[in-house]
């Protein structure tokens, strides 16, 4: 998958996620506000 940055990425994955019958796994290293913005993102 390509995208423009990390952060659209980590957001498809974790929509993706939701759905529960798809795993996902990523090598970048999110600090916890990083994360914790992206999460909030989602909604």
């Amino acid at each position: 998958m390509e995208a423009p940055n990390y952060e659209i990425v980590m957001s498809l994955m974790l929509k993706l996620g939701t759905a529960g019958n798809v795993r996902t796994k990523t090598l970048k290293a999110f600090t916890v506000d990083e994360g914790m913005k992206i999460i909030k993102d989602l909604a």
